[in-house]
């Protein structure tokens, strides 16, 4: 397949672009935005409806100076020549509306695509063998996959010539595959090694139960009974200790009663006291107070001057005598009040003065204090005692019970001894046949590993003959032995990871020759960034070869084209 020419028209930025291909190599070159990728993206969507970075969904509608997007037809052609066959494909974008010609023959959209896939492969295919890095994009396991395909599985006879096997496996692969094989003897394995366990605890178990014979059965049987008299004694123990500090509590219970209740009676006391010593205050207050009204009453009375003080004459003699006579008899009655007042405030200072010396209690008061005082005598010596301590004797009597719990268990084998000894011997056989099982399967499984190993080898140097300068492998080795499935390239022992731009094109290339060569198809190698890789590089590649290449303040030009 011989790409011959391509027509773009309203695609992206370009208005229209007429890129004829040389059956060689045809060099796409121009500085950035010049519309180099455009090419690949056109041939992409033309072939798949995609962009060559596989996006369905991209910019193909140009965009008008004032930002606008276009709405003129988009139209790509692509003349392909193929076993001297001349196809034209053409897909156009009108709006929303996509179309399809083939040889201007309108096809539907399935239809097309079909069409497509038979001329190209497919679009999977027509990746792999047109742009050398595509394969490499892929995850491993598809790699693998993919490469895998190529290479028939080997003889069992071919593989059991490269491998150290058993006999017996050798046999089973007449029925089965080595992977069966291997699954099923992990299965068994497995099964087996569950019964293993399943087994030991058992006899665990059994080992425990018969651990002891009739004479330590008797012995256990006195003990028992030895536990049970101290057990007797530590509970009588306790309910003495019990009965003792229940005395010592309630004794301290009543002493804080007694406490209290004393507290309360010198404390009522007190207030009784200190409310009398507040009236008794008060009361003085209050005939101070009276004393200073009747010596200001007693100041205030003073002798008329004979005038009278509302019409300024002068009184007679008569009236002035009689004025004297009831002023001095005033004075007189106020002079007696004061005298009065004074003896009562002499009382009532002699009454705080005994209520300050006194304590406040009543007789009653005393003799209960004093009931309490006996009371309190009565028990203190009870008081002065500590209560027992009886943590002691419970550790004792949990130390007891446990030994007691431990003697019925043992006790309790005594019916079951005989039957666990012909159980014990079961449980033995069993594990001995188990552990012949066991080894067998692991013996398969060492096979199984090995024949799989041979063959990888056998796979691996028929991979790796028909490379020049790569090398695969095709699985890894765990720690615990097995094989696990792997896909890594190598070019002369140096990961594909840790190699160059350059070098990975040399590897991705040998690839796509090794998938032309075994599909027996020609398609055009396609890639951008040309200018990233050697030029000695892209003219060894051979056939047909489509590449841009990045050039400073270069416009669009097409090199290698007729």
């Amino acid at each position: 397949m011989i790409f011959k020419k391509l027509i773009i028209k309203n695609f992206q930025g370009c208005n229209f672009l007429e890129v004829p291909f040389s059956e060689k190599t045809t060099s796409i070159v121009g500085r950035n935005g010049a519309g180099k990728t455009t090419v690949l993206d056109a041939i992409s969507w033309v072939l798949f409806g995609k962009d060559i970075e596989n996006k369905k969904k991209f910019d193909i509608a140009k965009i008008k100076k004032d930002g606008s997007i276009s709405t003129e037809s988009i139209i790509v052609t692509l003349l392909i020549m193929q076993e001297d066959t001349e196809h034209v494909l053409t897909r156009c974008l009108n709006g929303s509306k996509t179309t399809c010609t083939v040889d201007d023959v309108p096809y539907s959209i399935t239809d097309y695509a079909a069409y497509v896939g038979q001329l190209t492969g497919g679009e999977e295919r027509f990746k792999l063998y047109s742009n050398p890095l595509y394969f490499f994009e892929l995850h491993w396991t598809e790699q693998r996959e993919l490469l895998l395909g190529f290479f028939p599985s080997p003889s069992d006879e071919l593989v059991l010539s490269e491998a150290t096997v058993s006999k017996e496996f050798s046999d089973k692969l007449k029925t089965l595959t080595a992977e069966q094989i291997k699954s099923a003897s992990k299965a068994k394995i497995k099964e087996i090694a569950k019964r293993q366990t399943e087994l030991r605890g058992q006899e665990a178990i059994l080992t425990e139960s018969c651990e002891y014979n009739a004479d330590d059965i008797s012995g256990y049987e006195k003990e028992r009974c030895q536990i049970l008299s101290k057990l007797n004694d530590v509970e009588e123990s306790l309910a003495s200790v019990d009965s003792n500090n229940k005395i010592i509590y309630s004794t301290r219970k009543q002493n804080a009663e007694l406490l209290t209740e004393l507290e309360t009676i010198r404390a009522n006391a007190r207030s009784v006291q200190a409310r009398m010593k507040t009236e008794c205050s008060a009361a003085i207050s209050g005939l101070r107070l009276r004393r200073d009204k009747l010596l200001q009453s007693r100041k205030d009375c003073v002798r008329s001057d004979g005038v009278c003080p509302m019409c300024h004459r002068p009184f007679d003699a008569k009236k002035i005598a009689e004025m004297e006579l009831a002023m001095d008899n005033m004075i007189d009655k106020i002079s007696v009040d004061i005298d009065r007042i004074d003896e009562e405030i002499v009382d009532a200072n002699l009454e705080m003065t005994l209520l300050e010396s006194s304590d406040g209690l009543t007789d009653e008061n005393r003799t209960r204090i004093s009931e309490i005082a006996t009371e309190r005598a009565g028990i203190a010596d009870i008081l002065n005692e500590e209560p027992l301590d009886r943590n002691g004797i419970m550790e004792e009597q949990a130390r007891l019970m446990d030994r007691r719990s431990e003697l019925d268990k043992m006790l309790a084998r005594k019916d079951v001894l005989a039957e666990s000894l012909e159980k014990m011997d079961v449980v033995k056989s069993e594990l001995l046949t188990t552990a012949g099982q066991m080894e067998r399967h692991e013996l398969f499984l060492a096979d199984a590993d090995a024949f799989i190993s041979a063959r990888t080898r056998v796979i691996v140097n028929a991979i790796n003959s028909k490379f020049a300068t790569l090398r695969v492998k095709l699985f890894d080795t765990l720690k615990s032995g097995e094989y696990t499935e792997a896909f890594k390239i190598t070019q002369y022992g140096i990961p594909y990871s840790a190699l160059n731009k350059g070098q990975r094109l040399r590897v991705a290339l040998e690839l796509v020759k090794f998938l032309k060569e075994s599909l027996d198809v020609e398609a055009p190698i396609m890639f951008d960034d040309g200018e990233s890789y050697d030029s000695i590089i892209i003219n060894g590649i051979g056939g047909q070869v489509i590449v841009t290449i990045r050039q400073e303040d270069a416009p669009l030009m097409i090199h290698g084209g007729k």
